[in-house]
């Protein structure tokens, strides 16, 4: 049995109990957190390796702060510009000295990649970045085009699969969230957004 890799941007929540939870989940569970980081990218993946020892990854989740085809790893508070090495973008996957490259051996034949970054799929952007990881990996990805709910496992919006194969797959039933196990602030924000469009 392979292992669940959550792996945070320790500074997108304030509340780092949020994501201490997300390893007693399962025992096949482990929580990285990443500080913000010149070589953030570098960092992630040797964490990565490390923790797994033999075992294989089946769920990588990566929370980070996120714009159209940019996930953050390493970014710190400061997310109005992406600091090179410290977010995974088209340029830091397709790079032939990417150290994302190397994590292909290590994830399990029913392997998956989750981007929680908020609109990380959006757009040709967006399409680019999964379908980048999707090859570089060989596992699906997926991404949403809206904002995400910090420390919460589940992806809100237009969720879309980046697949190996070079195709790209849209779950249009996944616009709607569950409000009522949602907090009430994050409520209001999915419900506004909602109302007004997405920003």
């Amino acid at each position: 049995m392979g292992k669940k890799i959550h792996l945070v941007d320790s500074s997108i929540s304030s509340d780092s109990s949020r994501f201490d939870k997300l390893s007693s989940r399962g025992s096949g569970d482990i929580t990285i957190k990443i500080a913000a980081s010149c070589n953030g990218n570098a960092q992630a993946v040797a964490d990565i390796q490390k923790s797994l020892g033999s075992d294989k990854i089946d769920v990588l989740i990566i929370y980070g702060h996120g714009a159209p085809g940019v996930q953050g790893v390493a970014m710190g508070k400061d997310s109005a510009g992406v600091k090179e090495n410290s977010a995974i973008t088209l340029k830091a996957v397709t790079d032939e000295k990417s150290s994302w490259m190397s994590l292909r051996p290590y994830f399990s034949k029913e392997g998956a990649v989750v981007l929680k970054g908020c609109n990380t799929g959006r757009g040709q952007k967006g399409d680019e970045l999964m379908l980048a990881l999707a090859k570089a990996f060989g596992v699906p990805v997926t991404a949403s085009d809206w904002y995400q709910l910090v420390g919460r496992t589940d992806v809100v919006g237009n969720i879309r699969t980046a697949y190996p194969s070079g195709k790209i797959s849209e779950d249009k039933a996944s616009g709607l969230v569950n409000l009522s196990a949602v907090p009430v602030i994050e409520a209001i924000a999915i419900l506004g957004a909602q109302m007004f469009g997405n920003p």
